[in-house]
């Protein structure tokens, strides 16, 4: 059966099998002038694709989970604006503490390296998280796009895109930036490829802080989305990982990665604007 529609972006191909409800995420300062656009190896984890996005909205467990990296004390006050839906995307907006290890005016002593940041996360029904990380001290912007692809029941691909417009081509600088953030991932991965179940639910069972508001209004999308999808909405529940997972996301260098691999709602969130075929969840 041919698919609604493929596009290429971002460098990645994207697929959607039936006729999208949403737009492809924006990704603005790919391509743009004055940002280097690049990406860390796509990774596998046997962690669902919504419990990646989940982990990726959160802002709270940065002094823990990343005390390697950019995690500091500082960072423990979570204060975020308020959460905005659009659609089938939720955003908001944290003031936060990190530790900016890569400022090279640190290691002089001109600028702290513990520096403020505003920190935008947009999170999609499509199992993507778009970050936009801005530095007051140094006036740089650096931006992200997760894309995370279920494969199977016990299986996702994670793409991890960047853009930053303070490296000025800069191909170590680029380098080690790479390297750093994968650093990252696997700081966040070595957490949850723990947990005995690598779901997120949408049933009532769990204990939520204020620190999770962006989660939960997310998880909101996700439980609206099979509504508005599923042949019975009666039985609309928890297992949302692989059991709805259409989300198709391809990269072109890496051939024998499936294109579709499960959908099991109808048409899930596969996304569309301007006759954009995406694939979502």
């Amino acid at each position: 059966m041919p698919a609604w529609g493929v596009q290429e972006a971002y460098g990645l191909v994207w697929l959607a099998p039936d006729e999208p409800l949403a737009p492809l995420p924006d990704f603005v300062e790919w391509g743009l002038d004055g940002f280097d656009g690049f990406w860390n190896e796509p990774r596998r984890s046997p962690t669902s694709a919504a419990q990646l996005v989940d982990n990726f909205l959160d802002a709270s467990h940065f002094p823990f989970v990343h005390t390697g990296t950019f995690g500091t004390d500082e960072a423990s006050l979570v204060v975020n604006e308020p959460v905005e839906r659009d659609g089938w995307q939720v955003q908001t907006t944290f003031d936060t503490w990190y530790k900016n290890f890569d400022d090279p005016l640190v290691a002089t002593g001109e600028h702290p390296e513990v520096q403020p940041q505003r920190l935008l996360k947009q999170g999609t029904a499509g199992y993507s998280v778009y970050l936009r990380l801005a530095f007051p001290v140094t006036g740089a912007t650096f931006s992200i796009l997760f894309c995370c692809q279920p494969e199977t029941a016990t299986s996702t691909r994670i793409y991890k895109l960047m853009a930053r417009d303070d490296l000025g081509g800069d191909a170590a600088r680029i380098a080690s930036t790479i390297d750093d953030e994968l650093r990252i991932l696997e700081e966040d991965l070595a957490i949850l490829e723990r947990y005995a179940a690598m779901q997120v639910h949408l049933d009532t069972t769990e204990c939520h802080t204020r620190g999770d508001k962006l989660s939960v209004a997310w998880r909101r999308v996700l439980g609206d989305l099979l509504r508005a999808t599923a042949a019975e909405p009666a039985e609309v529940v928890v297992d949302l990982p692989a059991a709805s997972a259409a989300d198709s996301v391809v990269d072109e260098p890496h051939a024998g990665t499936p294109v579709v691999d499960a959908t099991s709602a109808a048409g899930l969130a596969h996304v569309s604007a301007d006759a954009v075929a995406e694939a979502r969840r």
